[in-house]
C-alpha cells in the first residue's frame, strides 16, 4: 500500500512538472505570435552548440535563476558540424566571428575568456523556480536573437536542443564582459581623473584630461545609441515583453575597447537608467 502510495506521488509530481512545461512552452510561442518587435526584427543566424561542446570555466555571477560561468573552451565535435549556420541574404548583420569554427578558434583573447555562458543554477529552494526560470531564459534567447546592434551583447551560440523551455541543460553563449559602467563611474574614473591634476585642481596633462572626457562622451554616445535603436524598432513598446517583466532595464557594462555594451533584458528601468548614467558621464 506504502510502495503504491509513492508511486503515485511521483506520478502526480512528475504529471504537474509536465503541465507546467507544456503552459511555459504555450506562452512562449503566444509571445513570439503576438510580439510587435519579433514579428517586424528578422532574427539572427545563431550558433548551436551540443553541451559536450562547450568547457565551463569559473564562475562570473549568479541571478535568482541562472549562473554565469566563463567559457574556457570550445571543442567541436565533428558529427554536429551540420549545426554551422550558413549566411542568409535576409541576414545582413551576418559576420564570419558568428560561427562555430570561428568561436572554437578564438575562445580565448589576451589569455582570458572571450565567451560567457549562461544556465541554470543547479539548486533551487522550490522546482516551480526551476520552471519559471527555464522560460525566463528560453524568452532571453529569442529576443537576443532579433536585438543587432554593435552596443548590445550578442548571444553568439545557444544550446541545440527541441524545446527550449522544456530543456533544463538550455544554456546561451554571450559574450564576457570586463566591467560594469557602474564600476567606471564609481572606481575607475575617479582614480584616473585624480592622478591627471595637480595641486588646486589644475590640470598636469591637458590632453590625458580632453582624452578622459573624450572617452566618456563616448560611452554616453553608445548608450545614446542603443536606445534609439530599442525605440526606433519598438523593443522598449513591445507590450509582450512588458507583460512579461514590469520594468524593461538595461545592464551596462563595457568592452576591452571602452566601448559601452548593454543588455537590455535585466530588471531596472532601461530609460531611467540609460538618463541616469549619460547624465553622470557628461557632467
Amino acid at each position: 500500500m506504502r510502495l503504491e502510495s509513492e508511486h503515485h506521488g511521483i506520478e502526480s509530481t512528475q504529471k504537474a512538472r509536465e503541465q507546467t512545461l507544456t503552459k511555459y512552452e504555450q506562452d512562449l510561442q503566444t509571445i513570439i505570435k503576438e510580439s510587435s518587435f519579433l514579428s517586424e526584427m528578422p532574427s539572427r543566424c545563431v550558433p548551436q552548440f551540443g553541451s559536450n561542446e562547450i568547457e565551463i570555466g569559473s564562475i562570473l555571477g549568479i541571478g535568482g535563476f541562472c549562473a554565469v560561468r566563463e567559457v574556457s573552451g570550445i571543442t567541436l565535435d565533428p558529427s554536429l558540424s551540420h549545426l554551422q549556420p550558413s549566411y542568409q541574404a535576409r541576414d545582413s548583420e551576418f559576420h564570419e566571428t558568428e560561427t562555430r569554427t570561428y568561436m572554437a578558434h578564438n575562445s580565448q583573447r589576451n589569455n582570458s575568456a572571450r565567451y560567457a555562458i549562461k544556465m541554470m543554477k543547479q539548486k533551487f529552494d522550490e522546482e516551480k523556480f526551476r520552471y519559471r526560470g527555464m522560460l525566463d531564459l528560453a524568452i532571453e534567447a529569442e529576443y537576443l536573437s532579433h536585438l543587432a546592434h554593435p552596443n548590445i551583447i550578442k548571444m553568439r551560440g545557444s544550446l541545440v536542443c527541441d524545446s527550449r523551455e522544456k530543456e533544463p541543460g538550455f544554456f546561451i553563449v554571450i559574450d564576457w564582459l570586463c566591467e560594469t559602467l557602474q564600476q567606471r563611474i564609481d572606481e575607475i574614473w575617479p582614480k584616473e581623473y585624480k592622478g591627471m591634476i595637480g595641486p588646486f585642481g589644475i590640470g598636469k596633462d591637458k590632453g590625458k584630461i580632453r582624452r578622459f572626457y573624450l572617452d566618456r562622451m563616448m560611452v554616453a554616445h553608445d548608450l545614446s545609441s542603443v536606445f534609439r535603436y530599442l525605440h526606433s524598432n519598438g523593443y522598449v513598446q513591445d507590450h509582450c515583453l512588458r507583460s512579461f517583466r514590469n520594468e524593461l532595464n538595461a545592464n551596462i557594462v563595457l568592452n576591452y575597447g571602452s566601448t559601452a555594451t548593454i543588455h537590455p533584458l535585466t530588471h531596472t528601468n532601461a530609460s531611467c537608467t540609460c538618463t541616469h548614467h549619460i547624465s553622470f558621464i557628461v557632467e
